[in-house]
């Protein structure tokens, strides 16, 4: 089974969030530093999904920027002016 590096970080980030989760219940129950480690934890693997859906969503933009400039290069350009001209009230 192979996924593709977004995906498989989402993943990784879920179990991250869950063995914090795992720690903070253990750390409330034994030691209350597991409590500090489970929130680094949960946040840090938070940090990483999110920064790879916002680069993966950046490069989906970024390639149908491409494809609309390609595709959009034959389209004259509208002016917001219309064509006759403004009238001034004194």
């Amino acid at each position: 089974m192979r996924l593709d590096y977004a995906r498989a970080t989402q993943v990784a980030a879920t179990i991250g969030q869950g063995v914090a989760i795992l720690f903070g219940v253990l750390g409330f129950a034994y030691d209350p530093l597991l409590i500090f480690i489970a929130l680094f934890v949960w946040f840090g693997a938070a940090q990483e999904a999110n920064q790879v859906q916002v680069s993966r969503d950046s490069e989906e933009s970024q390639a149908s920027r491409s494809i609309v400039s390609r595709t959009m290069s034959g389209v004259p350009r509208v002016s917001n002016q219309s064509s006759h001209p403004q009238r001034r009230h004194p």
